[in-house]
């Protein structure tokens, strides 16, 4: 029995909770914004790493033979082909971070308008995570020499973070598990194809002969996982933009 009285048989049961009537209109599921800030953000790297290319100043040079590699990622964004002027791995490292919260913070106040608080719990503990591993992985050159030019222990760690091979990585793990949170097949079917074009970028970062003149201190691979993202995203964008938008009291 309801406060109104007594309910029909065949009526629409309980009525629903006050935070649910009065929830905001939300277009979509918001699946273009767990794809579209991750794919902007991964294809401005590469512009940004000829920006601090042009910048480097020749002392740079002469510090970093005498540094360890983790130092000299850490601080001047070198690998093992020398200094690039511009530390990209904490680029990549505020990516991860960035398209997390964003994601994060989407979900949240969608998911609590409709009652249903705590959803992505797992996701940013997981994401929080993968964030900090990224933050530390020049830690592993802390031995190695940053000019270590034989060396492709270097070479992959220099991939991993100063071109984010292993941010892009850790995005695609983020993906899996919101698309697991959503159940959102769609959304497991791009992950699938994002990983496996993060994974070749991730290969072509570690590979001298690949690298691009004009782009020295970038790899131009990281643009494939980034198109990936970023026709996905368009497409749940347009998607979501055709889509009536739901009253209030609809949940969406």
């Amino acid at each position: 029995m309801s406060e109104n009285g007594p309910q029909r048989p065949g009526s629409a049961g309980p009525p629903r909770p006050a935070a649910a009537l009065a929830a905001p209109a939300v277009r979509g599921d918001g699946l273009w914004l767990a794809l579209l800030v991750p794919g902007a953000l991964a294809a401005t790297a590469l512009p940004l790493s000829a920006v601090g290319a042009r910048q480097l100043p020749t002392e740079a040079i002469l510090v970093t033979t005498r540094e360890s590699l983790m130092r000299a990622l850490y601080l001047h964004g070198g690998g093992a082909v020398g200094p690039a002027g511009f530390p990209l791995g904490w680029y990549w490292t505020g990516v991860l971070a960035v398209s997390l919260l964003a994601t994060g913070a989407w979900y949240r106040r969608r998911d609590r308008a409709a009652g249903r608080p705590g959803v992505l719990r797992g996701y940013l503990a997981v994401g929080a995570a993968l964030v900090a591993l990224t933050a530390a992985l020049p830690l592993l050159g802390w031995r190695t020499p940053a000019l270590s030019l034989g060396d492709p222990a270097g070479a992959w760690l220099g991939a991993l973070w100063q071109q984010g091979a292993f941010a892009l990585l850790a995005i695609a793990v983020t993906l899996g598990m919101l698309a697991r949170a959503r159940r959102s097949r769609g959304l497991a079917i791009i992950t699938v194809a994002y990983a496996v074009t993060a994974g070749l970028a991730a290969w072509a970062g570690a590979q001298p002969e690949l690298a691009s003149p004009f782009y020295p201190y970038g790899s131009p691979a990281v643009l494939l996982p980034a198109a990936v993202l970023l026709a996905a995203g368009a497409g749940y964008l347009l998607t979501a933009a055709r889509r009536p938008l739901p009253s209030a009291g609809t949940r969406a």
